[in-house]
């Protein structure tokens, strides 16, 4: 029998916003497969995986401009541990890695380091304050739940240039603990132990559950062959309407002519400007050497949903 992975023995942190339903990328049946050693590779899987090493590199840098950086405005800072692992005193499953460990003017609190991309930037609120990313929030509240010290904050820096980091909190509250731990309990016994996977809620866990098909049909009940009617009439209007968008911008970009700005009044409605972009022109790279793209072919399966070919 295949050894499980050492994240599939426990709930970290990460994993308690993906059971809260909040991860921007991932669902409970992502998890699940995980936790029970049934989840196929992805090519997102690889670029989380390069996500979370990008991340534990910087981390040491972060921690350093965090410290200097308060105690610049004064405060007593110490180091008190780093990449410590926690379990819960009572659900042994439950864990936590706190990044480190900090002692600022006498009071222990978490800390942990983020490495925020330009394009999430705006996911984030004012400095100083709590408004950071709920899936972050989701794993720094999980962390106060299982450290042992009962420690009431989580001290959160966001790198966002390179030469100065946000500091964020995140306050213990003893209510969203209470939800979260019977949340996380019960879908370690429920779903994990149980061997139940979570009920799925896109397409993409479909096929996560499902990945093989069998050469069967099944009979659409009255129900779903009146969905499938409806998804086929919204093809066709969104054909109609992209058709209807193609004839609009023709008209409008001929009224423009060669102004790089349409407005009325005060209002700009919409622009016309040039832009450059660069392209890889694969046809050709195909007939100069057919050799090396086979080299750097990767091929993959995925079942795909689309409307069944007319019979006769």
């Amino acid at each position: 029998m295949a050894t499980l992975p050492s994240r599939a023995r426990y709930i970290g942190g990460t994993d308690a916003s993906v059971i809260l339903g909040v991860h921007p990328r991932r669902t409970a049946v992502d998890l699940w497969l995980e936790k029970t050693g049934q989840a196929v590779a992805r090519p997102e899987n690889a670029q989380l995986e390069a996500l979370f090493k990008r991340g534990r590199r910087l981390e040491p840098v972060i921690l350093e401009m965090t410290v200097d950086k308060l105690r610049d405005r004064g405060h007593h800072v110490k180091v008190l541990a780093k990449n410590r692992r926690y379990r819960d005193a009572k659900h042994r499953f439950l864990s936590a890695e706190i990044d480190s460990e900090l002692e600022i003017d006498g009071e222990e609190v978490n800390w942990d380091g983020k490495s925020v991309h330009y394009s999430q930037a705006d996911k984030w609120g004012e400095p100083e304050s709590e408004d950071i990313p709920i899936h972050y929030a989701a794993q720094f509240m999980h962390g106060l739940m299982v450290h042992p010290g009962q420690r009431q904050r989580t001290l959160v820096s966001a790198l966002r240039s390179l030469d100065d980091v946000d500091l964020y909190w995140t306050r213990r509250d003893e209510v969203t603990i209470a939800a979260m731990r019977e949340r996380e309990v019960r879908f370690w016994t429920d779903n994990v132990k149980g061997k139940v996977p979570p009920a799925p809620t896109s397409l993409e866990d479909i096929r996560g559950l499902f990945p093989k098909v069998r050469p069967t049909n099944i009979e659409a009940t009255p129900e779903i062959a009146a969905k499938v009617a409806e998804l086929r009439e919204i093809g066709k209007q969104a054909k109609d309407l992209e058709e209807r968008a193609t004839v609009l911008r023709f008209q409008i970009g001929q009224f423009m002519g060669d102004h790089a700005l349409l407005t009325s009044g005060v209002r700009d409605l919409m622009s016309f400007d040039t832009e450059t972009r660069s392209s890889f022109d694969l046809h050709s790279f195909r007939r100069k050497h057919a050799d090396w793209e086979e080299m750097f072919t990767r091929r993959s399966s995925t079942r795909v949903l689309r409307f069944a070919a007319k019979r006769g």
